[in-house]
């Protein structure tokens, strides 16, 4: 295991194998692991030998490194024996699948093709990755052919390019047929149910391939056209979403339109669906991507009536809430406040969603618009001091001046119910084994059943140096116990060093990060931005050669020390040309400052909450939205 590249309490095997010189068995198994991991398998079997009784919590562990020992060392008697003990002895061990692969592997080795064929099979029956399911397949079908069995591994692999048309295997039937004069015709139904599979997997191309070789139909010109959508062959989705007449091919004729800019086309399409099928799923959704094109386009009255008509006549569409608001913010810029405040009042968001305080926030808004600051004041208090941590309770609380405190809330944890995946997790997390560690804390999250499992997962989790994963867990769970591991602190050196640098609010950076990458300093986005910060080529660049970093390349944006350092020297430069308004600063961090600059210019800066409503960009609205309701969990946990 590198020097570098480990999570803080990680387990670093060079330091283990030089210089540990522990007899007790804990330190014994760490040393074995870290044998193993080098390739040491005669001084990992010396290590591990009577460790079972010493350890029996993760017995299964114990002969899961002494089987992959003899399996490398050629000894494949004693690791079958040692994998049928796991499967026998400890059918519940997070290890089950990767044992039963290793133990598949050694009957093909040893010519036991039926064992081999039903270990196989055992292991597809309890599979979900349809990749994985593949690969089994695969090694069925191998073992197949090496028996000469030519006609059943024919069947076999027709099947993987029927149902997993993806995978490299695939076009071994071909091959297979080719090889041995065997007639590979597939019939129509087959044919469909591949291009299906294709279709579902967003492989378009290949999508369209096989459903040209059916017989048209509506279902099929519509998943022709939506896979055209799909790859930007928007005028070509156009022409064939004519051929079908469907609700939903109208629908998505209007969203072609839209996505080339002819707007005139789009609206009459979304406006077609609600007149001629008004009692589709897809009726409500036309008409209100209607509204919100009108809106962008400034025709705000025509967007109202749009989404009236939603309001009243669809009103469990799930995005009614959304028209509902889209006209209560109308009313409020054009200055009809009571109008607004009528709405507002009448509508609510999910109670879980991000946008859940938005209207009694804009409620409280227009009540301060109409003069009734009291009344106002009472919603902002409400919200400022609710449990809940969201963007529109940052503005509320920014409001009425109030620092929240999270509460410091011990937790249990499920030692009191001897759960064995707790304790191995446990165990392997105090050894610095994280990749153990996880695979017991995964069991735990599959198992929970309570929003305080899930807690004690993601405590787990963090432990283990699993940030994102710990994170993740808890986006709709906002008890106080939950949000030191919702918003965490990790790469405290570097996130508090660089911030200090260059004059920055550290938990305003601990913010940001939590945003971009959930803390994954591995993540690169669809853009091929990179590390925590996630920060694209041109924009690393030139902060790298201003900042003075040495011997710079674009893989460096994966190590935390100079991700956070330029991601920091960049947030400082854009909160610099904005005389350090954070708003404007982070929106110039996701859209460029030059954009913001003329997004100031034509709609002003008055009001903060104001003008991030006004962001033109929905990507970058939300990412201010997002950022700073970060920035307000931060506060309320580390700093009040």
């Amino acid at each position: 295991m590198p020097l570098t590249g480990l999570s803080a309490g990680e387990i670093n095997c060079i330091s283990q194998l030089t210089y540990s010189s522990g007899s007790g068995p804990e330190e014994r198994f760490k040393t074995a692991y870290c044998q193993y991991k080098a390739g040491e398998y005669e001084n990992t079997l010396k290590s591990l030998r009577g460790l079972e009784k010493q350890l029996p919590l993760i017995t299964d562990y114990i002969y899961y490194i002494e089987a992959g020992s003899y399996k490398n060392l050629g000894k494949e008697r004693q690791a079958e024996k040692k994998y049928k003990r796991i499967y026998s002895k400890y059918p519940d061990s997070s290890l089950l699948t990767d044992t039963l692969s290793s133990l598949a592997e050694i009957y093909r080795s040893q010519g036991k093709y039926q064992d081999a064929i039903s270990t196989y099979r055992t292991l597809l029956e309890n599979e979900q990755s349809e990749w994985n399911k593949a690969i089994y397949t695969d090694a069925i079908g191998e073992i197949l052919l090496e028996q000469d069995l030519t006609n059943e591994a024919f069947e076999l692999y027709k099947n993987v390019w029927i149902n997993y048309p993806q995978s490299t295997f695939s076009v071994k039937v071909i091959k297979i047929a080719n090889n041995n004069g065997l007639q590979f015709n597939p019939t129509s139904a087959e044919r469909f149910q591949r291009a299906e599979a294709l279709y579902n997997l967003k492989s378009w191309n290949n999508a369209i391939d096989e459903y040209k070789m059916l017989p048209p139909n509506d279902d099929i010109n519509f998943k022709i056209a939506k896979s055209m959508y799909n790859l930007g062959r928007l005028e070509s989705a156009i022409a064939k979403f004519n051929s079908v007449n469907t609700p939903e091919a109208l629908y998505w004729k209007g969203r072609s339109y839209e996505k080339i800019g002819r707007f005139k086309q789009a609206r009459q399409a979304y406006q077609s669906v609600y007149e001629r099928y008004p009692k589709s799923e897809f009726a409500p959704m036309g008409l209100y991507r209607a509204g919100k094109l009108e809106q962008r386009n400034l025709r705000v009255s025509n967007a109202s009536n749009y989404y009236k008509t939603v309001i009243a006549e669809y009103p469990s569409y799930e995005k009614t809430p959304d028209a509902a608001w889209n006209l209560g913010w109308i009313y409020y810029k054009k200055g009809q406040y009571q109008n607004a405040y009528d709405i507002f009042s009448g509508y609510s968001y999910p109670e879980n969603s991000f946008d859940a305080q938005s209207f009694p926030y804009w409620k409280a808004k227009s009540l301060e618009k109409l003069g009734h600051k009291a009344d106002a004041y009472n919603i902002y208090e409400s919200l400022a001091f609710s449990n809940r941590f969201t963007y529109h309770s940052f503005l509320a609380r920014v409001k009425i001046d109030h620092k929240a405190k999270v509460q410091n809330t011990k937790l249990n944890n499920y030692a009191a119910l001897k759960n064995p995946n707790y304790e191995k997790a446990v165990l392997f997390t105090n050894m610095g084994i994280y990749e153990y560690a996880n695979n017991e804390i995964l069991a735990l999250e599959e198992k929970a059943q309570s929003d305080y499992q899930l807690i004690i997962v993601s405590q787990l989790y963090n432990r283990a140096g699993n940030i994102y994963k710990s994170v993740n867990l808890l986006e709709k769970i906002d008890t106080p116990a939950a949000l030191p591991y919702k918003y965490p602190q990790p790469y405290s050196d570097e996130v508090f060093r660089f911030s200090n640098k260059y004059g920055h609010d550290v938990l305003l950076v601990y913010s940001l990060i939590r945003e971009e990458s959930r803390y994954n300093k591995d993540a690169v986005s669809s853009s091929n931005a990179r590390g925590l910060m996630q920060l694209i080529s041109g924009t690393a660049n030139d902060s790298a050669r201003e900042v003075g970093i040495q011997q710079y390349n674009f893989n460096k944006l994966f190590e935390p020390e100079v991700n956070v350092e330029l991601g920091s020297f960049y947030l400082r430069k854009v909160l610099d040309r904005y005389n350090g308004e954070i708003p404007l600063g982070l929106a110039s961090y996701n859209a460029g400052p030059n954009r913001v600059a003329e997004w100031v210019d034509t709609i002003g800066y008055y009001k903060f909450d104001e003008f991030i409503e006004k962001i033109p960009i929905t990507e970058t609205r939300n990412y201010v939205k997002r950022i700073l309701r970060s920035y307000g969990a931060y506060n309320a946990i580390y700093r009040n």
